[in-house]
């Protein structure tokens, strides 16, 4: 239509439009979806060009080894070397005198001191590098003499000798028990007349294994109470020890045990035997005075008092007994003679 056309103006304009318009972007195709899946099992001459531009965009993603197939691995930077390896011979350096020594060289011995000899590093100034000095070792504890360190060993040793020894002449008399009277079995067995043969026979050696039985648990038994009895003086020494009037057992211990351990002294007070084993340890002997060879007597006929004014042991057990107090006062006394 007449109406619609342009003006060679406006047509000139479009024109010089169209020619100074900058050229349309060319869109590139769409590369295909790559999966990080796809490409961890391949190697680097397999890859595509988008899965080489993808594995480098995930490398982060990767393994070493992963890396390494895709052509991706960084190689470790190479160490640097020292930058006097190789400069200097030591062999040459050595020869040298300190002033003639190049930059660097003197380091270079330093690092090499253990190499030098003692002259050499008089020479150029050099030192070994200090070594820990090792801790002293602590002194050695010097062992107790032998009789001190087996000391308890022979105690208890004693005490297990006195059980086995025990124990052994029980079984030695059970074995040789006498086989029971007549008049034996018919106090035991009141129907004994009216037995057969048979059963007098068993009845006979039912009662002889009964006695021989008694004879061996009474020998147990009495093992069973030395060993109560060493408890009780193990325990007796614990506590005397921590009391001033015991003080002096210090060092004793293993020598009351044994002293306590003795058959006659088994079920004393242990306060009484303590005393009395103090009085024995502590007692000095009076010198013998020179004279006549014979004894005074009392002049009565009568029976004469222990040396010195003790008594023995015997009369200690009769005296403890009848008269325990007595007994006790001269325990504390130290006039009870008792050999260790």
């Amino acid at each position: 239509m007449p109406g619609n056309k342009s003006t060679p103006e406006e047509l000139q304009e479009k024109k010089d439009a169209a020619l100074n318009a900058p050229p349309a972007e060319s869109t590139p195709p769409a590369n295909p979806e790559v999966k990080i899946e796809d490409v961890r099992s391949k190697k680097v001459d397999e890859l595509s060009e988008p899965e080489k531009t993808f594995v480098q965009e995930h490398a982060d993603e990767f393994s070493d080894e992963e890396k390494t197939n895709l052509g991706i691995a960084t190689a470790p930077p190479a160490a640097t070397p020292p930058a006097d390896e190789g400069k200097f011979n030591l062999d040459e350096s050595r020869q040298k005198e300190i002033s003639d020594l190049e930059e660097g060289e003197y380091e270079f011995l330093e690092e090499h001191a253990g190499e030098l000899t003692d002259n050499e590093r008089g020479r150029f100034a050099i030192e070994l590098p200090a070594q820990p000095t090792p801790p002293a070792p602590p002194p050695a504890t010097p062992l107790p003499p032998v009789e001190e360190r087996y000391k308890h060993q022979r105690v208890e040793a004693q005490i297990q000798d006195a059980k086995i020894k025990k124990f052994g002449e029980t079984v030695e008399n059970a074995a040789n028990l006498p086989e029971p009277k007549e008049e034996e079995l018919k106090a035991e067995y009141p129907d004994w007349d009216m037995m057969t043969e048979t059963e007098k026979r068993l009845a006979k050696d039912n009662l002889m294994n009964k006695r021989k039985f008694d004879m061996v648990h009474q020998a147990t038994q009495e093992g069973k109470q030395l060993e109560e009895w060493a408890g009780r003086v193990d325990s007796f020494i614990t506590t005397a020890l921590t009391k001033p009037e015991f003080g002096k057992l210090a060092g004793k211990e293993e020598e009351f045990k044994a002293f306590c351990m003795k058959p006659t002294r088994r079920g004393v007070d242990l306060e009484d035997l303590a005393n009395a084993f103090l009085n024995i340890v502590t007692e000095t002997p009076a010198p013998r005075k020179r004279g006549s060879l014979l004894e005074s007597g009392s002049g009565s006929g009568g029976q004469r008092a222990p040396e010195g004014g003790f008594i023995d042991e015997k009369q200690a057990a009769e005296l403890r007994t009848k008269n325990h107090k007595l007994y006790q006062r001269l325990v504390k006394a130290g006039k009870i003679k008792i050999q260790i």
